[in-house]
């Protein structure tokens, strides 16, 4: 099974999480600087880490002694991610010379070894970073809590995508300003963000579109207005969100339809003063004029930003889960998980001429990639090297039955030739 572990550096035990879909193990060391906030900082991303990985389906955690860095137990292990989280607070004196050997063996252990700063605003890296080597490295700026870079984190471990996909479903006559400004703010968080206004190219068939873009997202975020589902094009992309399980966020606004299949856990609410300009009393309701205030703005995305850390990994982990049962039905095929998370599946079929009852059969093994997207380059590279140097066993990419367009689907069957890997859905 898939090893995950997070530890914080001084500490007697760390938690480790197995069960889940992805590439390789990972070991995540978070490093906070000798100060109180930066302590509580890490404890924070700590806590952070530990729910997004808990949400994912099946996975399983424990906790465990500190495995020292550079010991027997993990480092030596090629196959295995070894982030390290350097976080720091604006009180933080500079990193010491010589070097802590903890960050001394980040620097000195080659490709697999990942150093990520992680500083409070206000803080200057160039004085944080007191050596050459770490100065080069682009850090990362929290605001509130350091859990806000808990996705970078994640992308860095390589337990998600480092690229971040929303759509933004809504209606343009109720909500066409907070739209705009919710593209604005979340492209400027590195977001590839879907708003119809920006996104459809002109003279297309704008609904294969729209489904198309809605499969390549990790996340819908549903904007609910008083006429919202007056739209049939929204009902459409709600439809879809549901019938495939994606990531999803409501922000429920003002005089606004609530839509059921949104549960509240993933809703956010803005109050009639947390739109610019108020809504005149007797009629608290949101326009398509309105914006939200620069407080609701940072509510909204700091939401947006926590779910999506946790949408792709808890939709593959279904779709491992779903196919795992699947293949549990079938009685002539053997399914395990090795260490690494990756599902072996044995298919047994009889020997040429033999009837199915008869003892002499054969088998092929397969490595099987779950995709909770439709699948893109890396998936095939990953699959292609799970298998190496094959052609046994062969790779395998599973992915949900969504709708691609016609456009993506000639890319998808060449990427499948030309790695040789299967392609199902």
């Amino acid at each position: 099974m898939t090893q995950v572990i997070v530890q914080r550096t001084g500490e007697a035990t760390g938690r480790e999480f197995s069960n889940l879909p992805a590439a390789s193990p990972a070991l995540i060391e978070l490093l906070p600087a000798p100060t109180p906030a930066a302590d509580t900082a890490a404890r924070e991303l700590a806590d952070a880490l530990a729910r997004a990985l808990g949400a994912v389906p099946d996975v399983a955690e424990r906790a465990v002694p500190y495995v020292a860095p550079d010991g027997p137990s993990v480092h030596p292990e090629p196959g295995w991610r070894k982030l390290l989280v350097l976080v720091a607070d604006q009180a933080a004196p500079p990193i010491p010379t010589p070097l802590d050997p903890l960050v001394a063996t980040w620097l000195t252990g080659g490709a697999s070894y990942v150093i990520f700063p992680l500083l409070q605003e206000g803080t200057v890296a160039e004085t944080y970073l007191s050596v050459e080597e770490l100065r080069r490295l682009n850090a990362s700026f929290w605001t509130a809590t350091s859990a806000e870079d808990v996705d970078e984190v994640l992308a860095l471990a390589l337990l998600a995508d480092a690229d971040r996909r929303v759509f933004v479903s809504y209606r343009r006559g109720d909500t066409l300003e907070i739209a705009e400004q919710l593209f604005e703010a979340l492209e400027k968080h590195r977001f590839d963000v879907f708003v119809d206004r920006f996104s459809v190219p002109k003279a297309v068939n704008f609904q294969e579109w729209l489904f198309d873009e809605l499969a390549h997202r990790s996340m819908v975020v549903v904007l609910e207005s008083p006429d919202l589902l007056g739209s049939a094009w929204v009902r459409d992309e709600i439809d879809f969100a549901k019938t495939h399980k994606l990531g999803h966020l409501a922000v429920h606004l003002p005089g606004g339809t609530r839509v059921q299949w949104l549960e509240d856990p993933y809703r956010v609410s803005v109050a009639a003063d947390e739109l610019v300009p108020p809504p005149p009393p007797d009629r608290p309701a949101v326009t398509k004029e309105h914006r939200l205030t620069e407080a609701a703005l940072a509510r909204v995305i700091a939401a947006i930003v926590a779910e999506h850390s946790n949408a792709l990994l808890k939709r593959r982990g279904r779709l491992l889960s779903e196919l795992s049962n699947a293949l549990a039905k079938h009685p002539n095929v053997s399914q395990k998980l090795d260490l690494a998370g990756h599902l072996h599946a044995t298919a047994t079929r009889p020997a040429a001429g033999t009837p199915w009852a008869a003892p002499v059969r054969s088998t092929r093994e397969y490595l099987v990639w779950t995709a909770p997207r439709p699948p893109e380059v890396d998936d095939f590279r990953t699959a292609h090297a799970l298998c190496t140097p094959g052609p046994d066993p062969p790779g395998v990419i599973v992915t949900q039955k969504l709708f691609q367009a016609q456009r993506r689907q000639a890319r998808m069957a060449w990427l499948a030739e030309r790695s040789l890997v299967c392609l199902y859905e």
